[in-house]
């Protein structure tokens, strides 16, 4: 009913509505040849890769130290029920003030410093209250500051190409950081005996890069919205 409403307020043309979505080598080709959308496409897909290793890195240790089924059990639902409250709260009264302010450059990096610096301390402490940091910092940042930053670097796009090729960027790229994540954790920690602790590297790594696609995502972006407003295409 929500989802009902909501279509029937955004006041979508019908052409644009009824508009067949493009293929996946089509999209794919999209991406491919638009620097900004390949910069978008790496920070999603980049963020995506790291928060999985993360993830994996928090349970690991947390299982190591607390040994107890229900204690581990309460342990979890203590730490989402915290950041989930964390990140409304932050969602409400600090994302936008931060959009505003600093804008969307500088909120870009904004999650994958804190996860470095949290990286950091996991490598060097290898502690529980290290990881719950590592955790909190994707999982309280990045569903609020980072997601509508991320959401903001469509704007400079035609409603056209972000009907073509957000999906794609959203579902396909973003899960495909998932998998790699998922692959890079099996090798790791069977193939090559890793510890939660040494996989910090690869954690590390991983959001090295992810900085520097935000710096790429962020020059297209001044770009690309320079190029709208001088083409009227946005107000």
């Amino acid at each position: 009913g929500l989802v009902h409403v909501a279509w029937r307020r955004a006041g979508i043309e019908p052409v644009e509505a009824n508009a067949s979505p493009p293929g996946l080598r089509e999209s794919l080709a999209q991406v491919a040849g638009s620097p900004y959308l390949r910069s978008i496409a790496w920070v999603i897909g980049l963020a995506s890769f790291a928060t999985t290793i993360a993830g994996w890195q928090f349970k690991a240790i947390a299982k190591a130290e607390i040994p107890d089924t229900d204690q581990l059990t309460a342990f979890f639902g203590l730490f989402n029920m915290l950041a989930g409250v964390a990140s409304l709260v932050l969602q409400v009264v600090l994302t936008g003030r931060v959009l505003r302010t600093a804008g969307v450059g500088v909120a870009l990096f904004v999650v994958p410093l804190a996860m470095a610096s949290t990286s950091v301390a996991v490598l060097v402490l290898g502690s529980l209250a290290a990881v719950s940091a590592l955790k909190a910092s994707d999982q309280v940042l990045r569903y609020s500051i980072d997601k509508s930053t991320v959401e903001l670097l469509y704007l400079p796009l035609s409603a056209a190409e972000t009907f073509r090729v957000k999906a794609f960027i959203d579902t396909v790229v973003y899960r495909f950081g998932d998998g790699l994540g998922g692959l890079v954790v099996l090798v790791c920690a069977t193939g090559l005996g890793w510890s939660p602790v040494q996989v910090g590297w690869v954690t590390l790594a991983v959001v090295v890069a992810w900085l520097g696609a935000a710096a790429a995502a962020r020059s297209h972006y001044v770009l690309n919205l320079r190029e709208s407003i001088l083409q009227h295409r946005m107000d």
